[in-house]
Formats: structure tokens, sequence, C-alpha cells
């Protein structure tokens, strides 16, 4: 019992860990690209 509580803890825990990374970088990359393109088609307009 113990050893499937260690198994759980060291494989789901950081799996949990890295998707809630992913989703934070995949929403930052987004948010940086749509700020990115109103930058430039603030440049592209006289």
């Amino acid at each position: 019992m113990a050893i499937l509580l260690v198994i759980v803890f060291y494989v789901i825990v950081p799996a949990v860990v890295l998707w809630v990374l992913y989703l934070i970088i995949k929403t930052a990359v987004k948010n940086a690209l749509r700020d990115h393109q109103t930058w430039l088609d603030t440049r592209i307009r006289p």
C-alpha cells in the first residue's frame, strides 16, 4: 500500500505541476502574440 502511495505521489504530482506550467506558458505566449500583433497593426497604419 505504501509503495502505491509513493508511486502516486512521485508520478501524479509532477505530472499535474507540468500540466499547470504548460497551461500558464501557453496563455502567456498567446497573450504576448496578441500584444505583438496589436503593436504591428498600430505601426502599419499611419
